[in-house]
């Protein structure tokens, strides 16, 4: 599996901790899962819904799923994960 790093704007100075590596992407109909962790075990997924051309966009990580506390759990799982705003997690 090949591993695309992104690097944050905003994160402050480049450091490679900081860099998320897109690791898979899931379509399940009109849902796009899309899961990223960081070199710290650190995870996050996004969840895209596609209603009507409208794009609806929310975010999991361990902040909204405590018992999720590897990135290969957390994909595991995705489909039953907590979702919320990019605030919240």
């Amino acid at each position: 599996m090949s591993r695309k790093a992104i690097f944050l704007s905003g994160a402050g100075s480049y450091d490679p901790g900081n860099l998320l590596y897109s690791q898979d992407i899931d379509e399940v109909g009109s849902i796009t899962y899309v899961g990223k962790s960081k070199q710290n075990g650190t995870w996050q997924l996004t969840k895209m819904v596609d209603s009507s051309g409208d794009l609806a966009i929310t975010y999991a990580s361990i902040n909204n799923n405590a018992t999720k506390t590897t990135y290969l759990s957390a994909w595991t799982d995705r489909l039953t994960l907590t979702y919320s705003d990019i605030a919240e997690t």
